[in-house]
């Protein structure tokens, strides 16, 4: 089983329009706007009652009560805190003129908060964190909402926001909501959202009926769902996929292919040579979308067509995965390999492996690696299926267009006389923003192929 670094951790990563705060001296965040029993507990355990223009320092840990608070921090962040929530400021680092250090590291330990992320967030997203003991989410928007007891419901108002843990990842687009029942638990999309009143039904009677209206407020009302952003309709993609009829490794990958994403973003055709493959009375499973790649397996159902893919009954667990994307242009491939640009990625999501036995399992982790100038990639993911567990690592992938591909290496328990790694990847959106590939793990000692797609995300 790996050990994930950030288990217990929620990332918070967004694009925010707030500029930084003035006044504050040693406090790294300053109370806009308190009501009700909030106090402070510092690092050395003493206690302070809240009020408006109070200083929060790093170790200071906000608890609500019955009360509730908004907060703003130096980098220009909000944040709104529910009743009977306690908040910790772990870490925080910040300067207006920027430094690449800025960060900052957050714990709900318990309750409901919804927030407006600052400069830290635009200019350092991978050092914003916020952490509880069931997921981990990245955030690329500017407002969301979260509330965490013993399980954890997000919603996002704005972006997009990937929910990892051990057991999974799970993309939301704008306007969507999501539900981590606990850390060994898969994140789930649900229709419903974080349920975040003003005050608690509890405690109604202990706050005042009128009280001064905070400076600069995030909105104390859920936002309307916007828009989600989601790729869809018929267009020319990159597109990678898994389990390809045709291929002995198993891996495809086709470059600015004609294909057709419905309107929940989902891939439900594509150009097959010799014809057309379309995936028939399959499910689709493992959806992800951010609008500029998607991600999904068809299975249990047959799959329909002319295409060298047509007519194939996915039973079981039997899937075939695939990736698509808005593919990057050759002017901008030429302009970050002109620029010497080395760009890194991290996994925004990916199908859950399956095997040529029946079996399915978890994407755990994945990084890439692009060398535009060199034309090269160097990619690293980890999967676990039934009885194996494999680590990829391949240097040196050549690129070509858009597209990259090569045979790397894997390691597991199982890989006694040696598991290679063929896979077909390319990038998608303006300057290279995203990078999605297919892979195929073939164990020879296990007689077993491993099949899957990842989406990045450039970082």
């Amino acid at each position: 089983m790996r050990t994930n670094p950030y288990r217990s951790v929620v990332r918070l990563i967004a694009l925010a329009a707030c500029l930084p705060a003035a006044g504050y001296a040693a406090g790294v965040a300053r109370v806009d706007f308190a009501v009700g029993d909030v106090i402070a507990v510092r690092a050395d355990g003493s206690r302070k009652a809240l009020t408006r223009g109070a200083e929060l320092e790093v170790g200071d840990t906000v608890d609500t009560q019955r009360g509730r608070a908004q907060l703003r921090f130096q980098d220009g962040a909000y944040m709104s805190l529910q009743p009977d929530t306690s908040f910790r400021i772990e870490e925080f680092r910040f300067a207006e003129n920027g430094t690449g250090n800025d960060g900052v590291v957050m714990s709900l330990l318990k309750g409901g908060m919804r927030t407006v992320t600052g400069l830290i967030g635009r200019a350092n997203r991978q050092n914003y964190r916020l952490r509880t003991a069931v997921a981990t989410i990245g955030i690329r928007g500017t407002e969301y909402a979260v509330r965490y007891t013993h399980s954890m419901e997000v919603f996002c108002a704005g972006g997009s926001i990937a929910v990892e843990n051990e057991a999974g990842t799970l993309v939301l687009a704008a306007g969507q909501g999501g539900l981590v029942a606990g850390p060994q638990q898969q994140p789930q999309r649900t229709a419903e959202h974080p349920f975040l009143p003003p005050t608690a039904a509890t405690a109604a009677q202990d706050l005042p009926d009128k009280v001064d209206d905070p400076v600069n407020p995030v909105q104390e009302a859920l936002p309307t769902p916007l828009a989600a952003t989601v790729l869809t309709g018929t267009a020319s993609y990159n597109m990678a996929f898994s389990n390809f009829s045709g291929r002995s490794s198993g891996t495809a990958q086709i470059l600015g292919n004609a294909g057709t994403l419905d309107a929940a973003g989902r891939l439900v055709s594509f150009d097959d040579p010799p014809g057309n493959t379309t995936s028939g009375s399959t499910a689709i499973a493992d959806s992800g979308n951010d609008g500029v790649i998607a991600w999904g397996r068809w299975t249990n159902g047959t799959t329909s067509g002319t295409g060298t893919n047509a007519l194939r009954t996915l039973s079981g667990n039997d899937s075939f995965h695939y990736i698509a994307g808005i593919p990057t242009s050759d002017a901008d491939m030429a302009a970050l390999a002109s620029g010497g640009v080395t760009a890194t990625y991290s996994s925004a999501g990916g199908t859950a492996p399956t095997t040529d036995r029946g079996g399915i399992g978890t994407l755990n982790s994945g990084s890439l690696t692009a060398r535009f100038a060199s034309a090269q990639v160097d990619v690293d993911f980890s999967v676990s299926v039934p009885n194996a567990s494999y680590t990829v690592s391949g240097r040196n992938l050549s690129i070509t267009g858009s597209g990259f591909s090569g045979s790397v290496g894997a390691s597991g328990a199982t890989c006694t006389s040696g598991c290679t790694t063929p896979i077909d990847g390319f990038f998608a959106g303006s300057q290279a923003a995203r990078a999605g590939l297919s892979y195929t793990v073939i164990d020879t000692a296990q007689q077993m192929k491993t099949f899957g797609t990842i989406g990045f995300t450039r970082q």
